[in-house]
């Protein structure tokens, strides 16, 4: 009798990193995802990098618009972010990504938080619709603040 292995499915997953200029480095981001992923048996398809700043509008970011069509083009169950921020720094732009990404049932996970915006159901969960209602204002008004602070 041929004993059958139950195959276990793992969930397909992308990575995006970005720092807001040439100076800075994305390394430890992208280590600590890879790591987060590996821990959690999570499959890798893609890593997007990126060094922009998030206040450039997503088609302004390449590697991010890059990121989400790949996402909405291949099944990705989650996009994985190492905090809010790297989304971007404009309200709107992130607000109309993460919408696009749950149309096609792919989560947001904001690793510093421990947080995703759908649940296995792919329904939105409530910490997720409070998170990015407040945190892309948070992150734009963040922006805000460094601008003043440069000038």
């Amino acid at each position: 009798m041929n004993a059958m292995k139950e195959v276990e499915e793992r969930p397909n997953v992308v990575i995006y990193v970005r720092v807001s200029s040439q100076r800075q480095e994305y390394e430890r981001q992208l280590k600590e995802l890879k790591n987060y992923c590996a821990k959690n048996k999570l499959s890798v398809k893609a890593i997007y990098k990126e060094k922009v700043s998030g206040a450039k509008t997503r088609k302004e970011r390449p590697a991010f618009d890059e990121c989400l069509n790949y996402i909405k083009n291949n099944k990705i169950q989650q996009l994985i972010v190492w905090e809010f921020s790297r989304l971007g720094r404009r309200a709107i732009d992130i607000q109309l990504a993460i919408s696009e990404l749950h149309e096609v049932c792919c989560s947001v996970f904001i690793y510093t938080m421990g947080l995703s915006t759908l649940n296995e159901q792919c329904l939105e969960t409530i910490e997720g619709r409070l998170v990015v209602g407040i945190f892309s204002q948070l992150a734009e008004i963040e922006r805000d603040n460094i601008t003043n602070r440069l000038q």
